[in-house]
């Protein structure tokens, strides 16, 4: 593999706990149920053991959501409407299994895609990466536009599918079929592991 980076986007409490604040929408059952995390965990040990560079990307907002006040509508309502993701909350912690380690690196997010408004961007432009490896949720919201970005910037984008989850399987399967294989690769956490 050409220089790669492995972003994990959103793995938090609010998400991946049936006591999260995101838990009436069913992804941390759709997650249990497809062992994301597990196979996850997998990919990033062998990230570690490889020395390639870790970035985490979870969402978080203050109080009041001030970050996406001029967006009241959609998702951000969702989340504020939830009081999903507020920073200093377990909620918006990382899952146990998946912390951080000393001199992996957290980009907090406040938008769908993981370059808006961040420093990833030139974080992947200093690092020379050329393949990032995208793991995370939604896969056809969060997941898809950072890939779609990815692409738009000269960075392959690596699909680990079962490193990720939507709301349906419908959801699911259109975005592992459809769009992913036109922006990218498509890989299970196994062949990703193995191309490594």
């Amino acid at each position: 593999m050409a220089k790669t980076a492995l972003i994990m986007i959103e793995f938090q409490n609010d998400f991946l706990s049936e006591k999260g604040a995101m838990a009436g929408a069913g992804i941390w059952k759709r997650a249990k149920d497809s062992n994301v995390v597990a196979n996850t965990k997998k990919v990033l040990e062998a990230a570690r053991n490889k020395k390639i560079p870790i970035i985490h990307s979870p969402i978080s907002f203050r109080e009041g959501y001030p970050e996406v006040a001029s967006t009241p509508f959609g998702l951000f309502k969702g989340a504020a409407d939830a009081n999903a993701f507020k920073k200093g909350t377990w909620g918006a912690e990382i899952v146990d299994e998946l912390k951080p380690k000393e001199g992996e690196m957290v980009l907090d997010k406040r938008r769908l895609c993981a370059f808006c408004d961040s420093e990833l961007a030139g974080l992947l432009k200093n690092l020379d990466v050329k393949e990032l490896i995208i793991t995370g949720f939604i896969t056809n919201w969060c997941v898809e536009v950072t890939g779609r970005s990815a692409y738009d910037r000269g960075i392959k984008p690596i699909f680990a599918v079962d490193c990720m989850e939507a709301l349906s399987e419908e959801e699911q399967k259109f975005a592992i079929e459809k769009i992913f294989p036109v922006l990218g690769d498509v890989k299970t956490s196994d062949e990703v592991i193995k191309a490594l």
